[in-house]
């Protein structure tokens, strides 16, 4: 291969179970709004099936919050999460 061009497209996902529920995690080529290219990370949280009232949801849409803010915190730990303040 003797092209060094960087590639025109990104795509790797990455599954957990965790206690949540199960748990994806993306990056894909993106860009910012200075339209730089970059890296984009997105993460899903699929709950598991035995929520069946609405305190169960409300309570498990609760703790999802903070299960992915903190996911988030320790991805972007140090520099990078402080850029985004």
């Amino acid at each position: 291969m003797k092209d060094t061009k960087n590639p025109f497209s990104l795509d790797i996902g990455l599954f957990y179970e965790t206690e949540m529920g199960d748990l994806s995690v993306t990056l894909k080529k993106g860009q910012n709004t200075k339209k730089e290219d970059g890296i984009v990370m997105q993460t899903s949280l699929r709950g598991k099936n035995a929520m069946t009232s609405s305190d169960n949801i409300l309570t498990w849409l609760n703790d999802a919050q903070s299960f992915s803010g903190d996911l988030f915190k320790n991805i972007t730990k140090g520099d990078l999460f402080n850029s985004f303040k």
